[in-house]
């Protein structure tokens, strides 16, 4: 085929078609750790977009198309966000609860439900959206849940519920 025909990108082109973050469907729930958390990223974004305001290099470009990217996505999160305040007491799992329980060969493990963009595996936090904390919403200490895995249901024990 003729180079004539195949349009390549200069080479001091930005990018100008990068794709949004995708938005999910789902009310975005936040626990207020997750509220401090979402406008602490908008202003390390906002930092970092004016650090690199002045700098000319197309890597600089690209970058500040990428930062510009995820300050629409966060700033459409923080403007979507609806607070769940939970009080000190906990007498179902929902948002806002850490949930201790236990599996069916004894290991013993605490889950924090929490929003969206505040989930963490690593560190415990899952979404309240997950299949996890939807199998644990809504029950009380000592009731037994069926989390249902891509590798099989898992029976789990709740045995306590406090607040984040």
């Amino acid at each position: 085929m003729s180079r004539a025909f195949v349009k390549e990108a200069d080479g001091d082109a930005v990018a100008d078609d990068l794709p949004e973050r995708p938005i999910s469907g789902e009310p975005n729930y936040v626990t207020p750790r997750g509220l401090i958390l979402l406008r602490e990223e908008l202003r390390r974004l906002d930092s970092a977009r004016i650090a690199l305001a002045t700098d000319e290099t197309l890597a600089a470009k690209q970058t500040c198309k990428e930062i510009e990217r995820y300050l629409r996505y966060f700033n459409g999160r923080l403007a979507s966000a609806v607070v769940v305040e939970r009080g000190t007491v906990h007498e179902q799992a929902g948002i806002g609860s850490a949930v201790e329980v236990m599996d069916e060969e004894g290991a013993v493990t605490r889950y924090g439900i929490v929003g969206e963009d505040e989930a963490d595996v690593g560190r415990g936090l899952v979404s309240w959206v997950s299949p996890l904390a939807q199998a644990l919403r809504g029950h009380r200490v000592g009731e037994l849940v069926t989390w249902q895995r891509p590798d099989g249901a898992r029976e789990l024990e709740i045995l306590s519920i406090a607040a984040l």
